[in-house]
């Protein structure tokens, strides 16, 4: 068949763009083969163009809005499941309150809240558009660490209800706690109770949730989502370290109670009006017997470093500003760091400054071993206490009733001590009533009054739950230290922190940075008790200089000045020599330093990190000098310091070094401890810790720091707080415990951008 092939379309009237027509007769396909295609024309062509962009449009505007309605949808179920995650965490730290405070009906009901809260959050974040999302590469991620951020609080709630069935084998019917004191002797088995039921409680659960939640990066999240992830894991860290510190409770006070057999400890009473490294003197010492939970004191003795000093006859007049006298005959073995450091004050051999070094760990074995070889006498460990810390459990036990024998009518001081005025009569009255030409009367008062603490308290018949508070408040302060010779039990003080270790706290996750640290501390050079009556006062700045690091650290270049101020009130004359002479003036035969009455004379020791480099001090007349030593892993910078009577003196510390970081999601953390020596007086806190150049602080929180009361010429503070300003953070308060620090950087939103666009991946 011959001729055009019929059209399927129907004709259409020409237009003006008509093709033109062509010469010729028609062009005809060749019999047999398929009719060649017609080419389409401009418009049909433009046509199909735009039928494709329309289709390209609605497909892109449905996408668009489908996104959008998942976004909406996805970001309510995100603000909801974070408002439920917020009510769990407060019905959470409810329910710890409730159980610290034995009640357990309050806490069942705040445990109980935070389980439905949970329950709501894993609701919200179960649905097919959160797995829709998180099957997009890096979008995904956010829906991924939220939903394992849901995890971590549902596993931690999981923990807390196992552990309120648990703690009912602490807690009697009637709600107290069944862990007493009576007659001296205290109730071992609820201990070992509670015991194996805190080793039943599901924590891999919850490690195994803190672990998938810190393996998804933080980058490339919200910020909301990227803060959900660092509360979560500090709630979960701090969950898991508290279960662990009951357990050690647990595990490690029966044995050093003698469950397993009698244990013997050395008990110091410390004296804050004559610091030491410590606490103070080792003014009252006895042994404190304990056998299957009967405690017992026995051999108590009343020491005081100048009465010995001055019946010995054997020290020699110091020779070098800065360091304390001693005899430096018949010492006892110590490391060789010890015996470089401390050998020019004796603290091997003298017994007034074993203590001299902070570190307890390290002192207690000296005093232990010094013990040892004047009295024969091998004992277990050191429990070291001192007025403040008495006080703080008198408060809840009640006042002191010491003997009519205790009181000479000369000198009265009083025979009914009240809780609040402890620490006053201990440290001040005792030394203005009896103070350097009574020392007999002194003598047999203190040893009367520090029988009377402990008779008290081993007594029993007080509230468990407060005086549990307490021994809390106290160990928080160092005002009750312990150390014991068994390697575990040990571990377990310090890890509990109540060893008085110079250290920074360890990491909750194995491997990151540790802390920088920062501690001074003040030795008495008078022989006097003055220290109670002084103000210390501690400023300085830490500048930060940023060098990247690999595997999530960052190394930086710390910048620092310390300045360390004493404020003296003490007059020249009208109080007792005993407190504000220096190795009582004008007596013969002169132990130790001689100076004018009033002045303060004291040993500072600045401590950091070992690899930290001294810059040099100065002070207000330029220039002072400085020596430096290396003991326990800390950098010791030492400087005496002279502050005459009625006036202020200070000097000042640089100096740097590297220090790491935490990096995440591009931000970077420093962490600073300030480590407190124990003492009757706040520390006055005032550090400024700098933003890096190009980088600003996100956060800064605080942790610890006490009360903020304390004695002294500055008295009371306010407790420390940490305020952002100026690309600065300052910390400022009164320290009456040690404080943790945590500063977080970040980049302006503009050079986050810019680093982006410099190298996006």
């Amino acid at each position: 068949m011959t001729g055009e092939h019929p059209r399927a379309d129907p004709p259409r009237a020409e237009t003006a763009h008509t093709e033109p027509a062509r010469s010729g007769p028609p062009a005809v396909a060749p019999t047999g083969s398929a009719p060649t295609p017609r080419r389409p024309s401009r418009r049909e062509l433009r046509r199909q163009h735009l039928v494709r962009r329309r289709r390209w449009r609605v497909g892109i505007v449905a996408v668009a809005v489908l996104v959008a309605v998942a976004a909406v949808l996805l970001l309510l179920d995100t603000l909801a499941a974070r408002s439920a995650l917020l009510d769990a965490r407060t019905a959470i730290a409810n329910a710890r309150t409730a159980m610290a405070d034995v009640d357990l009906e309050t806490a069942r009901q705040e445990v109980a809240r935070a389980r439905g809260r949970m329950a709501d959050a894993r609701d919200r974040t179960d649905g097919p558009i959160w797995s829709a999302v998180g099957a997009v590469p890096l979008v995904g991620r956010s829906t991924e660490t939220f939903r394992r951020v849901v995890d971590v609080g549902a596993a931690a709630v999981a923990v807390g209800e196992a552990a309120l069935d648990d703690a009912e084998v602490l807690v009697g019917e009637d709600g107290a706690l069944r862990v007493s004191v009576s007659d001296g002797v205290v109730d071992l088995a609820p201990l070992r109770e509670a015991d194996a039921a805190l080793g039943d409680l599901p924590v891999d659960a919850l490690r195994a949730a803190r672990a998938d939640l810190a393996a998804v990066p933080a980058t490339w999240v919200p910020g909301i989502v990227r803060d959900g992830r660092a509360t979560a894991l500090q709630l979960a860290d701090e969950a898991l370290r508290t279960l662990e510190h009951g357990r050690l409770v647990t595990t490690a006070l029966p044995p050093f109670l003698g469950a397993d057999g009698p244990r013997r400890y050395l008990l110091a009473m410390q004296s804050n009006g004559e610091l030491r490294g410590t606490g103070g003197l080792l003014g009252f010492i006895a042994v404190l017997s304990a056998d299957r939970g009967r405690l017992e004191l026995t051999e108590p003795q009343v020491h005081e470093a100048l009465d010995e000093a001055i019946a010995k006859r054997t020290l020699d007049p110091i020779d070098e500003p800065g360091f304390l006298t001693g005899d430096h005959t018949d010492t006892v073995p110590t490391s060789p760091e010890f015996e470089a450091r401390y050998g020019h004050v004796a603290a091997a051999g003298f017994f007034s400054n074993v203590n001299v070094d902070p570190d307890l760990p390290t002192t207690a074995e000296v005093i232990l071993d010094l013990y040892e070889d004047r009295t024969g006498d091998r004992l277990d460990g050191v429990i070291a206490v001192d007025p403040i810390g008495a006080e703080q459990l008198m408060s809840v036990i009640g006042p002191l009733e010491l003997p009519d024998e205790a009181i000479d009518p000369r000198r009265p001081l009083p025979r009914r001590v009240p809780p609040a005025a402890v620490a006053d009569v201990a440290l001040i009255d005792i030394y203005e009533i009896a103070g350097s030409e009574h020392s007999e009367v002194r003598r047999v008062y203190s040893q009367a009054f520090a029988q009377a603490v402990f008779d008290t308290l081993l007594g029993g018949g007080w509230d468990g739950v407060a005086v549990g508070d307490q021994l809390a408040l106290a160990a928080a302060g160092r005002h009750l230290q312990l150390f014991s010779r068994d390697e575990e039990e040990q571990a377990a003080f310090e890890a509990l922190g109540i060893a008085g270790k110079l250290d920074a706290p360890t990491p909750a996750v194995a491997g990151a940075p540790t802390s920088d640290l920062l501690a001074v501390t003040a030795n008495n050079a008078t022989g006097g008790k003055q220290d109670v009556h002084l103000g210390h006062r501690i400023s300085g700045t830490y500048r930060l200089t940023l060098v990247p690091g690999a595997d999530g650290t960052a190394s930086a270049w710390r910048e620092a000045t310390v300045r360390t101020t004493v404020v003296n009130p003490l007059p020249r004359s009208g109080m007792d020599l005993y407190i504000i002479g220096n190795c009582l003036v004008g007596t013969a035969e002169n132990a130790c330093f001689e100076g004018p009455p009033g002045l303060n004379r004291t040993w500072f020791t600045v401590w950091t990190p070992e690899e930290v480099a001294v810059r040099g001090a100065t002070g207000p007349d330029g220039t002072v000098p400085l020596g430096t030593g290396r003991i326990h892993g800390e950098h010791a910078i030492d400087h005496f310091l002279e502050t005459p009577s009625e006036s202020e003196n200070w000097f000042e510390v640089s100096f740097d070094g590297d220090v790491q970081l935490t990096a995440e999601g591009g931000d970077l953390t420093y962490e600073l401890t300030w480590w407190r020596q124990a003492k009757a007086i706040p520390d006055h806190l005032d550090l400024t810790i700098e933003a890096p150049d190009g980088w600003q602080i996100a956060e800064a929180t605080v942790a610890g720091g006490g009360s903020g009361e304390g004695m002294g010429a500055l008295g009371d503070g306010d407790p420390v707080t940490i305020e952002v300003e100026d690309g600065r953070a300052r910390l400022v308060g009164a320290a009456t415990a040690d404080v943790h620090v945590r500063v977080r950087f970040s980049k302006p939103l503009l050079r986050r951008v810019s680093d982006w666009l410099t190298s996006p991946w």
